[in-house]
């Protein structure tokens, strides 16, 4: 999407940094008009360089004052079953042999984990992540929050939405539509399994489900997704 924005150069820092293309202490530059940055996503770990170098520095208020923002966000209970099967399985691996080799020990570790377990490590991280994201769209000049389930279940609600910020034509967006189907039949051995929403409930036990209904309560309603 963002490379085929009408009237915008796409430039992503993180892939560049994971591919190599860059150092990962390089110090980041913003141009003020005329370009689109991302995807810059706010769950990388603190540990990482590439969240030294290019999370941390947008993640302030002076910095998002003057800027428009557009947030993807997805049901946090789907989120961590997605990254248990990604980060355990199926995710590519960088180039960079330092990031390599962090992806490969979290890949080790979590394959030693249950499902559930993971869930319910994780589930703090990922109220961490969505309360950065109110705090970045309160700070931004205009801020869009456009959420996954849309655009599975509202696709022109959800591409309405994001046409305030984002200038695409009809044929991007018939191709945003038309990749985001979800599969018939989930394929574990995929990046993207199935793509449905809701999923976590066929995948963790029901007591886990309501365990991360009560831990991530404050998230959930924030974001209207119900327990």
């Amino acid at each position: 999407v963002l490379r085929n924005l009408e009237g915008l150069t796409h430039v992503d820092r993180a892939k560049g940094r994971a591919r190599g293309k860059l150092p990962l202490d390089t110090s980041l530059s913003f141009h003020r008009k005329g370009i689109v940055y991302g995807p810059i996503r706010l769950s990388v770990s603190d540990q990482s360089p590439i969240y030294r170098t290019l999370i941390k520095p947008v993640f302030r208020r002076e910095f998002m004052r003057n800027k428009r923002a557009v947030f993807l966000v997805r049901d946090p209970r789907d989120i961590l079953v997605s990254a248990y099967y990604s980060f355990g399985y199926t995710h590519g691996l960088s180039q960079v042999e330092k990031l390599r080799q962090a992806q490969l020990d979290e890949r080790h570790r979590i394959q030693n984990m249950p499902i559930d377990d993971y869930a319910l490590s994780y589930a703090p991280d990922q109220a961490e992540h969505f309360s950065r994201i109110e705090k970045l769209s309160e700070w931004a000049e205009e801020a869009v929050i456009l959420r996954y389930e849309d655009m599975i279940e509202n696709f022109d609600g959800f591409i309405a939405e994001a046409r305030r910020v984002l200038p695409m034509s009809e044929q991007v967006s018939g191709e945003i539509y038309r990749r985001s189907r979800p599969k018939s039949r989930e394929d574990q051995s995929s990046h993207r399994r199935s793509g449905t929403t809701g999923g976590f409930r066929a995948k963790l036990k029901p007591e886990t489900v309501e365990t991360l209904n009560h831990n991530l309560r404050s998230t959930l309603e924030s974001f209207g997704y119900p327990p």
